[in-house]
């Protein structure tokens, strides 16, 4: 069960039990396991986390250039799905361990908000890692949940934050990972849930980025958060939601319809291997093989291919750049890190041959 759940919230491993629409053949075999590219990736990956199995991201203050540092509990968790996928069981044993230490200050930080996106992500992860999210320690965070999901009128299915104050997120991210904790739980409140989060695709297929109450009747929407919708909605298809395949069809064509013709995608300023990455993988799992290997190819060349940062991906070309040959500085690492494990699963779509990516479908 670990291994089934896992693919859903990794994104790609939905491919073989979903993807029925493709006569593509151009991607590798979905049993295959990882290619050249993820190998080398996740090996990056797995020296970033300190001895305590954390990834701490670094920062320096633009203003007065002093040095801070803080841990991303969301990104570790990131961290660990790639690290689980992708085969380096250990090293992401270890992610998974110690974020789970820290739950409450993830989902419940100081300041006495409860965040709804936090909470959904920690209880995917849960159940991808095979662990019962009724009984984490104390919490049940299935009924955590359930009680922050909008019970009834416009918002219906929304999960928000607690207590509801000025700076509630709107994150479409948020909601799918409510769509995927509560579709896999079988909770009573999943269908609202994918409501809501269909509320938020607009006419041309795309999904925006920020949710709102009201039916979104005007593109286009968000790369980004198209692409994890489709993700999101493959996973409540497999959990046993009906009747969501036009709907995913339709914001996967809006992708195809946005993808460059060198195959990057772009989500506010231009293309990057995250967009690129999630946008690999939404295209995979919904039957769009030449497009998704195109995407891949296009991250691909973007991947540090040696010296001490071997096998990171880099956001842009001006990241790959400054990591060519030499090492990360501490203070840029973390975005060397988010845009890996976003992008080392939409690497999964490139093909055998090379050739095979300039597939249409």
């Amino acid at each position: 069960m670990k291994s089934t759940i896992l693919r859903g919230i990794a994104t790609l491993a939905l491919v073989p039990v979903l993807v029925a629409c493709s006569s593509d053949e151009t991607s590798a075999p979905p049993d295959a396991g990882p290619n050249e590219h993820q190998t080398a990736a996740v090996s990056w990956l797995a020296a970033q986390p300190a001895d305590d199995g954390l990834f701490t991201s670094h920062f320096a203050d633009v203003e007065t250039g002093e040095a801070s540092a803080f841990v991303d509990y969301g990104l570790n968790l990131d961290l660990y799905s790639a690290l689980e996928e992708l085969g380096d069981d250990a090293a992401a044993e270890k992610v998974y361990q110690s974020t789970i230490e820290h739950a409450d200050d993830y989902t419940d930080p100081p300041g006495g908000t409860r965040y709804a996106g936090a909470l959904a992500k920690l209880a995917a992860h849960v159940q991808a890692h095979g662990d019962d999210p009724h009984a984490l320690g104390s919490r049940d965070l299935i009924d955590e949940l359930e009680a922050l999901v909008v019970p009834k009128g416009a918002e219906a299915g929304r999960v928000k934050d607690m207590p509801d104050g000025k700076m509630q997120s709107t994150s479409v991210l948020n909601q799918g990972w409510a769509v995927r904790a509560l579709t896999t739980a079988g909770s009573g409140d999943a269908d609202a849930a994918v409501d809501f989060l269909l509320k938020q695709q607009c006419d041309d297929g795309s999904f925006r980025a920020d949710m709102a109450a009201e039916p979104c009747t005007s593109g286009p929407g968000s790369v980004d958060g198209t692409a994890f919708a489709i993700q999101s909605l493959k996973v409540a298809a497999e959990q046993g939601s009906a009747g969501l395949e036009d709907e995913i069809d339709e914001a996967a064509d809006w992708l195809v319809r946005t993808q460059a013709d060198d195959g990057s995608l772009s989500d506010e300023g231009g293309p990057n291997t995250n967009s690129t990455g999630q946008g690999a993988a939404a295209l995979q799992v919904s039957g769009h093989q030449g497009p998704a290997a195109r995407a891949a190819s296009w991250v691909a060349g973007r991947q540090v291919e040696g010296g001490p940062e071997k096998g990171a991906i880099a956001l842009s070309d001006a990241d790959l750049a400054l990591a060519t040959g030499k090492r990360i500085a501490q203070a840029d690492r973390d975005r060397y890190v988010r845009a890996s494990v976003q992008a080392v699963l939409g690497l999964a779509a490139l093909p055998s041959d090379p050739d095979d990516a300039s597939g249409s479908r």
